[in-house]
């Protein structure tokens, strides 16, 4: 725990400088318990996501980075065409992507050739736009606006009851396809039948504590388990789980 604190300290040089951590440098290790080193890497973890999300661009940039997830490795290619125009609709007002994709989307959309679109064009639209990710993370982007109504104008005033129904309405929505999507990446994990399984049964029950309207202090009693399990399951598994740990709260 301390090595890791260290590293943590070191690498996010004063993040944690008023920070306080009941396992750091503890003269008295036999008075610390599993909670106390839970409640550290859970304040750790509060830190750090705050800062993140003073990052204007952040959000912008996970969208990207999981739509690129969606088409970097893969070898189908049937996915080709529809990951080159997925891209290309959804990133082409921010990212120029070059005149050749620009044609042979508008050639496919026309019938008028039988285009081959193949991994060069996807790989090449990828690298475009991790290029473009380290621009948002490293600043040189400023946050695009959003885009305004067409009637600006028109303003509608909403029942706060009907806005609150509508909210949770949309977070029930997300949740849904968050775990949805991590359901999908386990799959494609090809994970041994006994751990596939028991991965699917966890993103269950996470789904059922996000939806549970209850303190953030009840979720994490609930949520304590998890980090233990994770920590057993391997890198590829935590990758999947802890994004919605974090996204429960």
């Amino acid at each position: 725990m301390n090595a890791l604190i260290d590293r943590s300290v070191n690498y996010f040089l004063g993040m944690f400088d008023h920070l306080h951590l009941n396992t750091y440098n503890s003269e008295d290790g036999k008075n610390l318990h599993q909670d106390d080193y839970t409640e550290d890497c859970n304040n750790m973890i509060f830190t750090i996501q705050g800062e993140l999300d003073k990052d204007s661009n952040r959000s912008l940039a996970l969208e990207i980075s999981k739509d690129i997830s969606l088409y970097k490795n893969t070898c189908q290619k049937k996915k080709f065409e529809k990951g080159v125009k997925e891209l290309y609709y959804k990133y082409n007002s921010s990212v120029n992507f070059g005149k050749t994709i620009e044609n042979a989307i508008i050639k496919s959309n026309a019938n008028r050739f039988s285009m081959d679109f193949d991994q060069y064009m996807l790989k090449g639209m990828i690298t475009q736009l991790e290029k473009y990710i380290n621009d948002l993370c490293s600043g040189k982007i400023k946050k695009e606006k959003t885009a305004k109504s067409n009637n600006p104008t028109n303003i509608s005033i909403t029942n706060n009851n009907q806005a609150t129904a509508n909210s949770s309405q949309n977070t029930t929505i997300n949740i849904n396809n968050e775990i949805a999507d991590a359901i999908e990446k386990t799959k494609e994990l090809c994970l041994q039948t006994i751990q596939e399984k028991e991965v699917l049964e966890k993103l269950e029950e996470l789904k059922n504590i996000c939806l549970v309207k209850e303190t953030k202090a009840k979720k994490w009693s609930k949520l304590g388990g998890f980090l233990k399990w994770v920590a057993e399951q391997g890198i590829q598994v935590a990758s999947i789980i802890v994004p919605l740990i974090a996204k429960t709260l």
